[in-house]
């Protein structure tokens, strides 16, 4: 689990944050199927479809800033947070934030196992 954190947090690149994202999942799936409460396999299969949904939602919002992020595809974070973006797209975000936020509000069952 520490190697995920400190690849998602050492990253310079978009791809390589979405990849030590997901490696930090796995372990906390298999501590919540085996060390989990009364019913840790529920949540364990509520957490890994409700993490994997969400995981689509992130690659796609990944690559599409990769490839509206400057002229030239790129992931690197740096030549991302220089661009400007329109204030649609900005929007676009914030309702995917919100999304997100509901989303795990719904996962309550995983937290109080």
């Amino acid at each position: 689990m520490y190697s995920g954190q400190i690849g998602s947090f050492s990253s310079r690149d978009l791809l390589l944050f979405f990849i030590m994202w997901e490696f930090e999942l796995i372990p906390v799936y298999l501590l919540l199927s085996m060390w989990g409460g009364k019913k840790r396999l529920y949540s364990a299969t509520k957490f890994i479809l409700y993490t994997a949904g969400g995981s689509v939602f992130l690659l796609i919002g990944v690559l599409g800033l990769g490839l509206y992020g400057s002229n030239e595809p790129t992931l690197n974070f740096e030549t991302l947070a220089n661009q400007s973006y329109p204030v649609a797209l900005e929007i676009i975000f914030y309702i995917g934030f919100l999304i997100a936020f509901v989303l795990h509000l719904l996962c309550e069952s995983v937290q109080f196992s």
